[in-house]
C-alpha cells in the first residue's frame, strides 16, 4: 500500500484516534458536537484502510479467489492512482456505506463465512468495481475485468450496468477512455455510455443513475441516497441478486416525507439534526409487504446507511432516523473502544422493544439508540404543547412515556453486569444520567399505567416464550392444585427457570400496535375495533380479544383469553397459547386489583407450565382464570388467600 494511503499506525499497529474525556461522556449521553463526529469519522476512515489492508493480504497473488478477473494488485493500482489523483473523491468513495459493507462481506467470505451461492471471486471483485468507480469519478482511463451479478455490473456512486445476463455469475471487460466507458461481457453483449460525469437522469435501455434525495431548505440543502442499485443490503443475510428498482412515486413520497421529517428534527430535536447531516449517507429501502410496523436496520459495516420501510409518515421517519443514526455512531465508538469484554457472546438478555434474547453488545445498541429516540419524542412533546397540536400530543407522551419506562427498566441491573468493561459502565451511566434527567417530566398518570401494563405484556410474553420453569417444580405445583385446587400453593424460595430460546416468536408488540392506533387516530380504531376481521386484518396474528382488551373491555377479553387457552378458540402462532396468557394476566391485573394488586407476577412462564402437566394428567382443563389466581396466591373472588 503506498505509505500516503496507508494508515499512519501508532506503536500498537493501530492508527491512534482519541476522544476527550468530555468528547466521550458528552457521545455517550447521545449528544456529541462537530468535533466529536469528525473524529469517530476519521476513526471510520481508518477501519476502511485496515479492512483494505488485510483484504489485499489475503488476496494478492491468490488465483484462487480471483477467478476470471485480474488480481487485486491490479484493482489496488487503479485505485491510489486515482487517489493521487483526487485524495477526497477516494476517501468519500472508501467511506460510502456501501463500500464498506462490500468489502466486509467480501473479507468474511475469505476468512470462511457461510458459503454462498456465487463464486467466492464474485465479492473479491467488488474492490475491482470500487477501483473502476474511483477511477470513472477523476476521469482516469483504464482497463479492467469486472465481475456481472445477473447480467448487472455495480459502480458505486456512479450506476449500473444493464447486460445481457445469460450466465448468474460471469465476467466483463470495461475500459474507459476520453469520457466514455465500455462494458462487454463474455456473450459481446456491450454498455457503451458517456460522457462522463453523466447527467443526474442519465438512464438508457442498458445504464441505470442512482437516485438522489435533496431535504432541507434552499439554503441548507443536503442530499442523500436512495439505493436501490447495490447488491449489499443490511436487510438479507446475503447479496440481492438483482434489486428492483423503486417506482416514481415511491421516489416522490420518499423525498417528501424526508424532508418533512428533516424540518421535524430541527425544531424537535436539533441534536439529532446535526446527527443525520453528519452521518446519513444512503438509505436502503424496503417494502412494507402489508405490515402495520415499520421496518428498520443498520449495519456496523455501513455506517450511515439507513435500511427502512416505506414512511408511512414524516414523523415515524424522523424517530427512525434517529433510532438507526444512533446506531451508527455507537458502531464506531464500538470499533474504537472494547465496551464488552470478549468473552461475551451469549445471546441471554431481555430486552424490551425486541422477540429474542439479545447480547450485551445488542442491549448497549438498544438503549443507546432508544435514549435518543426517546429525546426525539420529549422535543415533539415540547412542540406539540406550544402549538397546540393535540393529535401529536397523545402520540408523543406516550413514546416518550413507553422509551422511558424500557430504558429505566433496562438501565438499571446493567451497572453490575460482568460483561461491561469499566468504559462499558461509564457509557451505562452516562445514559443513565440521561434517561433519569427526564424523570421529572410531567405526564398523565392514566398513560403512565397505560404504559406500564403494555411494558408488562411485552416482558411476559417474553418469558413464556424464552423461559423453561424448574421440571420438578411444575410437577410439584401440578400435584399441589390437583390435590387442593382451592388452596393457593405455598411457593418459598423458587429454583430460576432456564433460558431456552425459542427460535420462532411471533411479534410481542400487536397489542402495543392496537393501543397505538387507538391513541393516535380514534377514528380508524372505532372502525377496526368492531370487527375481528378487521382488526387481524390491520395486524397480523391480533385477534378479537387483543382488541377488547385494548378497548378497555376486561371481562369479555377474559372469556375469550379463556376460551383459547382451554382450546376451544383457534390459538395463535407461537408458544401454546403464550400470547393469550399474557393477555389474560393483563385484563386480570388491571379488572380485579384488588386481587392481583396490578402487578405482574415474577414467573409467569410457570403458569402455563404447570396448567398443561394438570391437563396432561387428567385430560381436563381447570378454568385459566381460576389457574392464574391460584398459583399466583388469589382466591376465585379475587381476595388474597392469606
Amino acid at each position: 500500500m503506498p505509505p500516503e494511503v496507508r494508515p499512519s499506525y501508532g506503536t500498537s499497529g493501530r492508527q491512534r484516534h482519541a476522544l476527550s474525556e468530555n468528547q466521550f461522556d458528552d457521545l455517550a449521553r447521545c449528544a456529541g458536537d462537530d468535533a466529536s463526529r469528525e473524529v469517530l469519522w476519521q476513526a471510520e476512515r481508518s477501519r476502511r484502510l485496515l479492512l483494505l489492508d488485510l483484504f489485499l493480504d489475503v488476496t494478492m497473488g491468490a488465483p484462487a479467489v480471483v477467478g476470471p478477473l485480474d488480481d487485486t494488485a491490479r484493482a489496488w493500482e487503479l485505485l491510489t492512482e486515482a487517489y493521487r489523483r483526487d485524495k477526497e473523491a477516494i476517501e468519500e468513495l472508501l467511506l460510502l456505506p456501501e463500500t464498506g459493507m462490500a468489502m466486509s462481506h467480501a473479507l468474511r467470505r475469505l476468512r470462511g463465512g457461510p458459503a454462498e451461492a456465487s463464486p467466492i471471486w464474485v465479492d473479491v471483485g467488488s474492490l475491482h468495481c470500487i477501483a473502476a468507480a474511483g477511477a470513472l469519478s477523476v476521469g482516469l482511463d483504464f482497463s479492467i475485468r469486472l465481475p456481472v451479478r445477473h447480467g448487472t455490473v455495480w459502480l458505486p456512486n456512479l450506476g449500473r450496468a444493464l447486460l445481457g445476463g445469460r450466465d448468474a455469475w460471469e465476467s466483463a471487460d470495461a475500459s474507459f477512455t476520453d469520457g466514455h466507458l465500455t462494458i462487454r461481457d463474455n456473450h459481446e453483449e456491450k454498455v457503451a455510455i458517456g460522457p462522463f460525469p453523466l447527467p443526474p437522469q442519465a438512464c438508457s435501455g442498458t445504464w441505470q443513475t442512482p437516485i438522489h434525495l435533496a431535504y432541507g431548505p434552499p439554503e441548507e440543502h443536503r442530499s442523500v441516497l436512495l439505493d436501490d442499485l447495490s447488491h449489499h443490503r443490511v436487510i438479507g443475510a446475503s447479496p440481492s441478486p438483482r434489486v428492483i428498482r423503486v417506482p416514481d412515486r415511491m421516489q416522490e413520497l420518499w423525498s417528501t416525507s424526508l424532508d418533512e421529517a428533516w424540518a421535524i428534527l430541527r425544531t424537535a430535536d436539533p441534536q439529532s439534526a446535526s446527527d443525520v447531516t453528519a452521518f446519513l449517507r444512503s438509505i436502503e429501502p424496503l417494502s412494507a409487504l402489508g405490515s402495520r410496523e415499520a421496518v428498520s436496520g443498520t449495519s456496523g459495516d455501513g455506517v450511515g446507511r439507513l435500511a427502512v420501510t416505506e414512511p408511512q409518515n414524516a414523523l415515524e421517519l424522523a424517530s427512525l432516523l434517529v433510532h438507526e443514526i444512533q446506531h451508527s455512531k455507537l458502531s464506531v465508538l464500538m470499533h474504537l473502544y472494547s465496551f464488552v469484554n470478549d468473552q461475551d457472546t451469549a445471546a441471554h438478555f431481555y430486552a424490551p422493544w425486541r422477540n429474542d434474547p439479545r447480547p450485551m453488545r445488542g442491549i448497549l445498541h438498544g438503549v443507546y439508540a432508544f435514549t435518543g429516540v426517546a429525546r426525539l419524542w420529549l422535543g415533539v412533546i415540547r412542540c406539540a404543547t406550544a402549538s397546540g397540536d393535540e393529535r401529536n400530543l397523545v402520540q408523543a407522551r406516550f413514546e416518550f412515556a413507553l422509551r422511558c419506562h424500557q430504558l429505566r427498566q433496562t438501565l438499571a441491573g446493567l451497572p453490575t453486569e460482568p460483561e461491561l468493561t469499566p468504559l462499558g459502565r461509564r457509557l451505562v451511566a452516562r445514559l443513565g444520567e440521561t434517561v433519569e434527567a427526564w424523570h421529572a417530566e410531567s405526564l398523565p398518570a392514566d398513560l403512565l399505567d397505560i404504559v406500564r401494563q403494555a411494558a408488562d405484556d411485552h416482558a411476559t410474553q417474553w418469558r413464556l416464550h424464552h423461559l423453561v420453569p424448574d421440571a420438578a417444580l411444575v410437577a410439584q405445583l401440578a400435584e399441589a392444585w390437583l390435590k387442593s385446587p382451592s388452596e393457593p400453593p405455598e411457593l418459598g424460595q423458587m429454583p430460576a427457570s432456564s433460558l431456552r430460546a425459542s427460535p420462532v416468536v411471533p411479534s410481542l408488540d400487536l397489542r402495543l400496535t392496537l393501543l397505538r392506533l387507538r391513541l393516535a387516530n380514534s377514528d380508524m380504531w372505532d372502525r377496526i375495533s368492531k370487527s375481528p376481521q378487521e382488526v387481524a386484518a390491520f395486524v397480523e396474528g391480533a385477534q378479537a380479544a387483543d382488541a377488547l382488551l385494548v378497548k378497555g373491555e376486561y371481562e369479555a377479553a377474559l372469556a375469550l383469553y379463556a376460551e383459547e387457552i382451554s382450546g376451544s378458540a383457534v390459538p395463535r402462532s407461537g408458544a401454546p397459547a403464550a400470547g393469550a396468557w399474557a393477555g389474560l394476566g393483563w385484563a386480570l391485573r388491571v379488572s380485579r386489583p384488588t386481587g392481583m394488586g396490578g402487578q405482574p407476577t415474577a414467573s409467569p412462564e410457570l403458569i402455563p407450565a404447570v396448567h398443561r402437566a394438570v391437563r396432561d394428567r387428567t385430560g381436563m382443563c381447570p378454568d385459566p382464570v381460576d389457574f392464574w389466581n391460584w398459583l399466583t396466591g388469589y382466591g376465585k373472588d379475587g381476595a388474597r388467600s392469606r
